[in-house]
């Protein structure tokens, strides 16, 4: 199920290994309208949240849960449609995310969405690099 934020659903994920070096003193930003729910189950599979700015431009931060095991496929495809209507609506020109580099699940994630990394941020955030990764329409 696809669901709009709930107070709570930060607390109710189960993070992956690589997502607790992450600030979660950061994550009231996920508390938003436009925050993305997928749960099944009554587990928080993913929280997504999109970040209009002006130019046609959308960047996502998300969390994706440890536990979504056998659903994960499916989200994903319900991810990519949500990606590919931001591109067909007209007004995003392009969609952005960035992960970890030393995270393999967040590069899987990125190429199924059919993101094309961009490069390597060094020492990003808390001394760990991160990968860009755009979508264009």
């Amino acid at each position: 199920m696809i669901r709009h934020f709930e107070k709570g659903d930060c607390d109710r994920i189960k993070l992956q290994p690589e997502q607790k070096h992450e600030d979660t003193d950061n994550w009231y930003l996920f508390d938003d309208e436009d925050t993305i729910v997928f749960e099944y189950d009554n587990r928080v599979l993913a929280i997504v949240r999109p970040f209009f700015e002006d130019g046609g431009r959308v960047w996502l931060s998300a969390l994706i849960s440890a536990d979504c095991r056998d659903k994960g496929f499916s989200m994903f495809k319900q991810m990519r449609k949500i990606i590919d209507d931001f591109l067909n609506d007209g007004e995003t020109q392009r969609v952005e995310m960035i992960t970890q580099d030393n995270f393999p699940a967040a590069k899987r994630l990125a190429k199924m969405l059919g993101f094309t990394c961009e490069g390597t941020m060094k020492k990003y955030y808390n001394g760990l690099d991160f990968n860009i990764w755009g979508r264009v329409k």
